[in-house]
């Protein structure tokens, strides 16, 4: 797990075509946020509570090891958002960056449940997930918003301005 901030800026002119397109920049995910003003002095965070929970957690999955199963009615969610998903016409750098997209679904549902004590993923862990994977997809294209053309279309487009300045003809032909 990986937790860091960046402008789109830097990530524009840092990051590679061959990291977005081959598989590398979809194993994170990106999340935007606008900035917030200042905090000179945070308050520091009571951590007990949640450690204390994440220690209740931890003793019931030790005395309940095992796969988990899904109902019906999670199972049937998952359908219909896979395949949904999998009907869309993603293109260029937003079909490789979201491409595991589902899977995180699947996890964020996983983690709910066990959270939850649950010993099979129910429909709540599996809107959850979705919502979840849904949500994803909006903060990479806010964060790729900046990359709208590959390297390729870089090229075409400079090809189609010296055409437009040098070429006589009009443009529909």
């Amino acid at each position: 797990s990986i937790l860091a901030g960046t402008t789109p800026d830097w990530l524009e002119s840092s990051i590679t075509e061959e990291e977005l397109m081959g598989g590398f920049a979809n194993r994170f995910l990106y999340c935007a946020a606008q900035p917030k003003g200042p905090i000179p002095c945070p308050a520091m965070p009571d951590l007990e509570p949640i450690v204390r929970e994440l220690a209740d957690v931890l003793d019931f999955w030790r005395q309940r090891p095992g796969n988990l199963s899904w109902t019906y009615e999670a199972r049937t969610l998952w359908e219909q958002f896979y395949t949904f998903w999998r009907r869309q016409k993603w293109t260029g750098v937003m079909a490789s960056v979201i491409n595991r997209i589902p899977e995180y679904a699947v996890k964020t549902a996983l983690v709910y449940s066990c959270l939850d004590r649950e010993t099979r993923i129910h429909a709540p862990q599996m809107e959850a997930g979705i919502d979840f994977a849904k949500k994803a997809v909006e903060w990479a294209s806010r964060v790729f918003l900046f990359f709208p053309l590959s390297m390729a279309g870089k090229v075409e487009s400079r090809i189609l301005s010296y055409l437009s300045e040098h070429n006589p003809c009009p443009k529909s032909e």
